[in-house]
């Protein structure tokens, strides 16, 4: 089975995605946003660093800290001001720990906690310009994103499936899973792996089946096929976001 990569192109969207930005009251909120709700299908809410809580909608904007979840039979696609696009599929939950993003500059970084759910990620220029500086904390193990098409799921035993998707052509450096363990580096496309147990070191490379890799999109897939996804922003003309890190993990409760 060929994994089709998707084609992004709207630039108008991206256009929308940056005034919308500007347009946001700076007194609302003090930090700057660091991404966007593309598109959002059933309930998703918000948990600010402040304790506010809010729904999410489409345009709705992302901040440093925020600890995001959707809903039974939700799901949620973020597009950062790196164009990461990351789409969360139901009963899923992050927190953006640290975002620290200037175009063409090596020491960016992007850091998530993943406690529980269904993910699909598209990196964006961090990993482009910065390799091995976005990262995704699971209970069981870090991923390691060096540019690429991904997925991830988190059962309910906290155990990872980590699956690479490829990635552009000449920008496939893959990813890799990571624990006190061990680490294993995905290369190949439609290739995986499965963490245990953060005392267990991750599974050596398997290839996915077509019902494997089915399993791990369909929560997914139906959202991204809703809306065509904007091209990506040049590094010329990308927002600036730096936020320090904060060190505090989202309680999982």
């Amino acid at each position: 089975m060929s994994i089709q990569i998707l084609k992004i192109n709207y630039s108008a969207y991206i256009i929308l995605l940056i005034t919308s930005f500007l347009m946001i009251p700076m007194v609302a909120h003090a930090a700057l946003p660091v991404g966007q709700v593309a598109v959002v299908e059933g309930r998703a809410l918000s948990l600010s660093e402040d304790g506010t809580r809010r729904a999410l909608n489409s345009q709705s904007p992302v901040y440093m800290n925020d600890t995001i979840e959707t809903e039974a039979k939700s799901r949620l696609q973020i597009i950062f001001i790196d164009n990461t696009i990351l789409t969360l599929g139901p009963l899923s939950k992050i927190t953006i720990d640290q975002f620290v993003y200037m175009p063409k500059n090596i020491t960016n970084e992007f850091l998530i906690t993943a406690p529980r759910g269904i993910f699909r990620m598209i990196s964006g220029n961090i990993s482009r310009f910065s390799p091995d500086r976005v990262r995704i904390k699971t209970p069981a193990a870090t991923i390691g994103i060096r540019g690429c098409y991904l997925a991830w799921s988190i059962e309910d035993d906290n155990s990872l499936s980590l699956l690479f998707l490829g990635g552009l052509q000449g920008r496939e450096r893959g990813i890799y899973a990571e624990n006190a363990a061990g680490i294993t580096k995905l290369t190949e496309a439609e290739y995986g792996l499965t963490v245990v147990s953060p005392e267990q070191p991750p599974s050596s490379p398997q290839h996915f089946t077509p019902d494997q890799i089915h399993d791990m999109l369909q929560s997914t897939d139906r959202l991204l096929q809703q809306k065509t996804k904007p091209t990506p922003m040049d590094e010329n003309d990308s927002k600036t976001a730096s936020q320090e890190p904060n060190n505090e993990i989202a309680d999982d409760s």
